[in-house]
């Protein structure tokens, strides 16, 4: 399987990663609009198997050519930029695993599936992981009332105060916080302030930890409604 991994930050490098050790990848390209973290990203994998170039996904032309030399693209290109890599993939014919959403792309569903390319956005933890564990827990149970999902990044060293580490685009961080949460109450998607419905948890190992309300239910608003 040939692989292209759009974005070279933290997220980029971890997949491509990922990438690198699967027996079933022969060939990864890491590419980002600064060539130069694209060439250092590569050479830190130390790898046959990949390489890195200059993508601008602005300039679906080049874009659309470059992807069809691969059988899936991956992208973990900042917040905004991410629908353009879904429209290059469409043109393309190339599936794509994207680590952000946008509401707009939902409009994509529709060429996409004529296209027979497969996009799957929001691939993250959460959203991402939690929602398909979430969905797998619903399909387990005869009748399901209520789903919480609470996700947290506890890095291995917490660092005072936050005890957090930005490993995600910054841009794409504090757009979230700013903007209000959508949850489902009583059956209805209603919007709430970020940081709101705060609660207290224990968890074996780490203490007590707060909780609260923030914009991560995704494409589970639509697939699980009713």
């Amino acid at each position: 399987m040939r692989v292209l991994v759009l974005g070279c930050g933290r997220m980029g490098f971890a997949i491509a990663l990922d990438m690198v050790q699967s027996d079933e990848v022969s060939k990864v390209v890491v590419g980002d609009f600064d060539e130069k973290k694209a060439e250092q990203l590569a050479a830190k994998l130390k790898s046959d198997k990949v390489s890195g170039q200059h993508v601008d996904v602005t300039n679906q032309k080049t874009t659309i050519k470059l992807m069809t030399n691969f059988d899936v693209a991956i992208s973990a290109i900042p917040h905004g930029k991410n629908v353009l890599a879904s429209m290059a993939a469409i043109e393309a014919g190339v599936h794509l695993v994207d680590l952000t959403f946008l509401e707009q792309q939902w409009e994509l569903d529709t060429p996409a599936k004529e296209a027979g390319v497969t996009l799957i956005p929001d691939c993250g933890v959460a959203p991402g992981l939690a929602n398909i564990l979430a969905s797998h827990g619903v399909s387990l149970l005869d009748e399901v009332d209520e789903i919480h999902i609470i996700c947290g990044g506890i890095p291995q060293k917490p660092v005072p105060p936050l005890g957090y580490r930005i490993v995600f685009s910054t841009y794409g961080l504090v757009d979230m916080y700013c903007e209000k949460s959508r949850i489902v109450r009583n059956g209805k998607v209603v919007e709430v302030e970020t940081l709101s419905g705060l609660e207290k948890i224990e968890f074996p190992g780490l203490g007590e930890l707060e909780a609260f309300y923030t914009d991560g239910l995704s494409t589970l608003l639509r697939t699980m409604k009713g």
